[in-house]
């Protein structure tokens, strides 16, 4: 019986080892796509955004904004890690979506579910 109970752990481990690296790999992707479409799209948008009178110079500020995002992505991670392991996932993502959206409602919607432990 033992071994069965084992095989049964077993499994649900694999399962759920699978499904962590399916979520993880799907958010990173989605990640790098954002970052790929802004580069691909960087020359058509940025004389929109910044002032005209010199490609280059609009060029440069959109390859700025771009090393920005660069530079954020390990400062974030290290900031709402900290969070996340200081006081628990819960308050990372609702502090999370209060920093990305800023709406009052994603964070009533977060702050609803923290006490239903």
């Amino acid at each position: 019986m033992t071994i069965a109970i084992a095989h049964d752990l077993d499994r649900t481990d694999r399962r759920r080892r699978i499904w962590a690296i399916f979520g993880s790999s799907s958010g990173n992707l989605v990640e790098w796509y954002d970052f790929y479409a802004y580069a691909f799209t960087a020359l058509y948008f940025a004389p929109s955004f910044f002032p005209s009178g010199n490609q280059t110079t609009q060029l440069l500020q959109t390859a700025a904004v771009f090393a920005i995002g660069f530079l954020m992505r390990p400062i974030g991670g290290y900031v709402f890690g900290f969070i996340a392991d200081k006081y628990g996932r819960i308050a990372d993502i609702r502090d999370g979506w209060d920093g990305g959206t800023g709406s009052a409602a994603s964070s009533a919607n977060a702050a609803g579910s923290v006490g239903r432990r």
